[in-house]
């Protein structure tokens, strides 16, 4: 399983993809970005009110990376693909964390 951190896993990835989406226009760095979004929901775990990813806290590998992805791609991309070829704002997902796609076609 990929890590989710910022440093070290698939939020800093689907950064990097999104931010080169960005500079060229393509798509395919778009759909990568929003794929690293769905993994990162998909590895969520629900602690208290809220998620985590891993044990760790910090920035850079931690929960915290992590969260900061998820407010950048909630500011930043539009849409996301989730399942039977759906799309839902990103922000559904992000804002607040702890809202969980259920399966039903929102559309």
């Amino acid at each position: 399983m990929q890590t989710a951190g910022l440093y070290t896993g698939l939020a800093g990835i689907g950064f990097v993809l999104h931010e080169t989406y960005v500079a060229t226009g393509d798509t395919r760095y778009r759909d990568g970005a929003r794929r690293a979004v769905t993994r990162i929901h998909e590895q969520a775990r629900e602690v208290g009110a809220g998620v985590e990813w891993i044990d760790s806290t910090d920035i850079l590998s931690g929960s915290a990376g992590t969260g900061l992805f998820l407010i950048y791609a909630a500011d930043r991309m539009e849409k996301l693909l989730v399942g039977n070829g759906h799309t839902v704002p990103v922000l559904w997902i992000v804002t607040p964390i702890t809202v969980w796609i259920t399966g039903v076609d929102p559309i």
